[in-house]
C-alpha cells in the first residue's frame, strides 16, 4: 500500500482536511483557465493570475518507473508516482494549491507535522524532523518508521514538505525498514531533482 497520509501547513489561508486522500486540488479562487502541459493558471483576485505546477517530468535514477495516475489520484493532488523493484520502494509527489499567509512560519511546521502524524498513522515512531534549505525554499523533513501493524511489513519513510508561495509539495519516499538504507540516496536524489525542477518553473 502507498502511504496516503499527508499534512497541511496550518497557516494557509485556505483550510483542508487531514485524513486519507482529502488533499484535493484546492484553488485560490475561481478557475481562470487551464493551460497545456504542466501548468494551470488560476485567478487570485483583483485581476491577478498565478501559475501553478500540476504535473512534472524529469529524469530519475535507473530502476525507478513512473506509474499511471488515476482520476482519483489526480483529484487528490497526486502529481507523480514512482515505483522501484528489488528492493521495492515508492516515491509520491502531491501538491496542495493555496497561497501562503504572510505570517506563515516554516519553523512551526515540523512540530505540527510530527504531532499530526503521531495521531494519524498506526505504529508511528518519529526518527528525525527539522527545517532545511532545498534550493531557494525552506522545507520541512520528517523521517519516521511504521511498525507493528498487523499483516503489514515495517516501513521507513522520509516526507519532505516544500511550501512555496502559491502551492505546497509533499514528497514521500518509502520502503521497508530492511531495504530503506539501500534506496534512501536515490529517493533523496529524486526529491532534490523535483525541487530543482519546481524552482526553475517547470522548464
Amino acid at each position: 500500500m502507498y502511504d496516503t497520509m499527508q499534512v497541511r501547513p496550518r497557516r494557509f489561508r485556505l483550510r483542508f482536511g487531514l485524513r486519507g486522500l482529502l488533499f484535493g486540488l484546492i484553488t485560490l479562487a475561481a478557475l481562470g483557465g487551464a493551460g497545456t502541459g504542466v501548468f494551470l493558471w488560476l485567478s487570485a483576485g483583483e485581476g491577478e493570475s498565478v501559475r501553478v505546477i500540476t504535473a512534472v517530468q524529469f529524469p530519475y535514477p535507473q530502476g525507478w518507473s513512473e506509474q499511471p495516475l488515476t482520476a482519483e489520484d489526480r483529484s487528490a493532488g497526486l502529481m507523480l508516482k514512482l515505483d522501484r523493484q528489488d528492493p521495492a520502494a515508492t516515491f509520491l509527489a502531491r501538491t496542495v494549491i493555496a497561497r501562503l499567509a504572510p505570517d506563515f512560519d516554516v519553523s512551526r511546521l515540523a512540530d505540527e507535522t510530527a504531532t499530526a502524524l503521531t495521531g494519524e498513522i498506526e505504529g508511528f515512531e518519529l526518527l528525525d524532523k527539522g527545517v532545511l534549505a532545498l534550493g531557494p525554499y525552506q522545507a520541512v523533513r520528517v523521517e519516521y518508521s511504521q511498525t507493528g501493524v498487523e499483516e503489514s511489513p515495517d516501513y521507513h519513510t522520509v516526507m519532505t514538505i516544500v511550501p512555496t508561495e502559491n502551492q505546497t509539495f509533499y514528497l514521500t519516499v518509502r520502503a521497508t525498514k530492511n531495504d530503506f538504507r539501500k534506496i534512501k540516496e536515490e529517493g533523496l536524489q529524486i526529491t532534490n531533482t523535483f525541487v530543482t525542477y519546481v524552482s526553475a518553473g517547470g522548464e
